[in-house]
């Protein structure tokens, strides 16, 4: 088989709705949310997320990680809204 000449990415969402629940990948506009949400439950998560005392400059750093990964078809994280009110629940990868 003949290698080809070009490489490209495999085709992937670019959301998923449920009835509930939207899962995307992550933008850079996320971050504001997402570190809010780490704010609110920094002293829960703590002792079993090893990154729950990153800055919000560090979280910035991953969600371009996260972005790069997914046009890279490397990782494919999402992360998860709310659907009625657009609040972030988490994310998965």
């Amino acid at each position: 088989m003949e290698k080809p000449k070009y490489i490209t990415a495999l085709p992937v969402f670019d959301e998923l709705r449920g009835e509930r629940v939207l899962l995307r990948p992550y933008r850079l506009d996320d971050t504001d949310t997402v570190y809010a949400a780490i704010e609110a439950s920094r002293d829960q998560v703590r002792p079993w997320m090893p990154w729950a005392d990153q800055s919000k400059e560090e979280l910035r750093a991953w969600l371009i990680h996260c972005i790069t990964c997914w046009m890279l078809r490397e990782v494919l994280t999402v992360g998860i809204w709310e659907q009625s009110s657009g609040r972030y629940l988490g994310g998965s990868g």
